[in-house]
C-alpha cells in the first residue's frame, strides 16, 4: 500500500486528521502547540511523520504531510512559512578538547579543527570562514544532527548545530563562535493552496 493509499485510509477512518511532519530538533518546540492544539479540538487526529528537514519538504511538496517544521536554510516551492524560533549555531566539543576552557571560540581557532556539520550548513559556514579569509577542515558531513552529536561525542572533531541540539547530550561543551553571526530557524510550512479546516485551525493556534 502506497503513503497516500495509507493517508486515504486514514481519512477514512477519522472525522478529520492533521497530517504534521516533525524534525527531531522541533518535537520539544512542537508539542507545547499540539497539547494547546489537543485540548481545544479534541476531534482531530494527528498521523505525525518524522524525518530530515529535507524528507519532509519532499512529504509536503507531495502532499503526503498538510503542514511540516523545517529548518533553514531551505529552499521551498510554492509554500507558506512561518518562523518558531530562531537560534544561533555553536560550536559542540567533548571536555578537553580545547587545550583552554572557553565560553566562546573564534572562526580562526575553529579554522584549526576538524569541523562536522550536517550537509544543509555546509554552504552557509563555509561562506562564513570565506568572509573573514579563512579556510576550514569539514572532516565529516551528515544528513542528521544526532549523527554530527554522537562523532562529537567519541572526540572526532567540532559540530557545529543550532544551540537547542545540546539537549541531546548535556555532556558536550558548547562554545559561543565570535567574529559572525551564524544563526537558523526553525519554520512551519504549509502548501500555498486551499487548505484543510484542521490546518486553518491549527495556524489559528499559533497566533
Amino acid at each position: 500500500m502506497t503513503d497516500i493509499t495509507k493517508r486515504e485510509v486514514i481519512k477514512a477512518s477519522q472525522s478529520a486528521t492533521l497530517h504534521i511532519g516533525l524534525t527531531p530538533s522541533s518535537v520539544s518546540i512542537m508539542s507545547d502547540y499540539l497539547v494547546r492544539f489537543a485540548s481545544k479540538y479534541s476531534d482531530i487526529h494527528f498521523d505525525i511523520h518524522e524525518g530530515s528537514t529535507f524528507a519532509l519538504k519532499n512529504e509536503l511538496e507531495n502532499g503526503l504531510v498538510d503542514i511540516t517544521t523545517l529548518r533553514t536554510p531551505i529552499v521551498l516551492n510554492e509554500c507558506n512559512t512561518c518562523v518558531l524560533l530562531q537560534e544561533n549555531l555553536v560550536a559542540m566539543a567533548i571536555p578537553g578538547f580545547f587545550d583552554i576552557e572557553y565560553t566562546n571560540i573564534s572562526l580562526k581557532e575553529l579554522s584549526q579543527k576538524s569541523l562536522i556539520l550536517s550537509h544543509r550548513y555546509r554552504k552557509y559556514i563555509i561562506s562564513a570562514f570565506e568572509d573573514n579569509g579563512l579556510t576550514c577542515d569539514i572532516y565529516c558531513e551528515c544528513e542528521d544532527a544526532r549523527t554530527a552529536i554522537t562523532l562529537a561525542e567519541h572526540g572526532l572533531g567540532v559540530a557545529i548545530l543550532p544551540s537547542s541540539m545540546r539537549e541531546l547530550n548535556p555532556c558536550l561543551y558548547a562554545y559561543s563562535i565570535k567574529d559572525t553571526n551564524l544563526s537558523t530557524e526553525i519554520l512551519l510550512a504549509w502548501r500555498d493552496e486551499r487548505i484543510p479546516i484542521e490546518v486553518e485551525k491549527f495556524l489559528s493556534e499559533l497566533k
